[in-house]
């Protein structure tokens, strides 16, 4: 693993880089979550980041060639002008979206 840092007006960056097989390059700002990924890549077993009973799974091809997934809670909502838990975000204007 290789760790660059830089200063960002007030903040220090840190990146942490690995390459784990030929042709893979995986970069993280978190320490431990690279070290987590390394980790899965080598074959640990840990619980899936989403589990098999989400509803949003019916609506993925995961044979696909590229797809996503994307789980939305109710926490921390209103902070999230897409999520569809936040009740109003699409009758704000644009400027107050974006500000």
């Amino acid at each position: 693993m290789t760790v660059f840092q830089e200063k960002s007006e007030e903040d220090l960056w840190t990146t942490y880089v690995a390459f784990p097989k030929p042709n893979v390059a995986v970069v993280a700002t978190n320490e431990g979550y690279l070290r987590e990924v390394l980790a899965r890549i080598n074959g640990k077993q840990s619980p899936r980041a989403l589990p098999a009973n989400l509803p949003e799974w019916k609506h993925v091809n995961i044979h696909a060639e590229f797809w996503a997934v994307r789980h939305y809670q109710k926490t921390g909502a209103e902070q999230d002008p897409s999520s569809p838990f936040n009740r109003g975000w699409e009758r704000r204007p644009i400027r107050k979206l974006l500000a």
